[in-house]
């Protein structure tokens, strides 16, 4: 399979995920729909989205930047829900990467926060990205745009073991908005969060199952 963004193989046939997204239960229906797709061999797991998308939106262009402020496609892991590990990847339509690795811990007042390791890079990880229309141009009405994505087992080796046939991770996606028609970034998921943003609720998630 050639990676070029653009989830067009019909190796992707049949592989599909998520075709529903949500904003939280009491925010609604996102403006725009997204769908995802999942596969995985010895080496590395493999995901796809395409994303319906009238204003495609990205400036930032490097490693780690706030891409989230922008338009972005994001990923959620967790492979052991005893060490409460989250792997979190993000992706921009300029094809710009953030990553980072979150551990979710007991808190007497919220019942849980959140700490990440921003200072973590995933060795390996590609992401391609294609824009159907013109990006950051908020003149005309574009399509869409997508990305294909390979994340090296390897690089998550120090923090969870490679996935044999039969294990089950847990896994969510999830989108950041930012377009013209839009008052403010709408962020959007492919389970419906209980309270807005709330993504680390991972009780929620779908399993990834690693089929033969």
């Amino acid at each position: 399979m050639r990676l070029d963004g653009k989830v067009a193989e019909r190796t992707w046939q049949g592989k599909e995920m998520a075709f529903r997204f949500f904003k939280s239960r009491a925010m609604g229906t996102p403006r725009y729909q997204t769908k995802t797709y999942a596969m995985w061999d010895d080496e590395a797991l493999y995901i796809a989205a395409k994303m319906d998308d009238e204003d495609v939106v990205g400036y930032l262009q490097n490693r780690d930047d706030p891409i989230y402020n922008e338009d972005a496609f994001e990923v959620f892991l967790l492979p052991n829900q005893t060490n409460q590990l989250i792997f979190e990847f993000e992706f921009s339509p300029k094809g710009v990467i953030f990553d980072g690795l979150n551990r979710r811990t007991p808190d007497n007042k919220s019942g849980y926060r959140v700490e990440t390791a921003r200072g973590w890079n995933a060795e390996g990880l590609i992401c391609k990205a294609s824009v159907d229309g013109t990006l950051n141009n908020f003149g005309d009405k574009d399509r869409g745009w997508s990305v294909e994505i390979m994340i090296p087992f390897s690089a998550l080796s120090v923090f969870a073991e490679k996935p044999k046939v039969g294990d089950k991770w847990k896994i969510t996606f999830a989108r950041c908005e930012s377009s013209v028609y839009l008052d403010d970034v709408e962020w959007s998921s492919s389970v419906p969060i209980a309270k807005y943003g709330c993504w680390e609720n991972y009780d929620e998630w779908k399993p990834l199952k690693f089929c033969q």
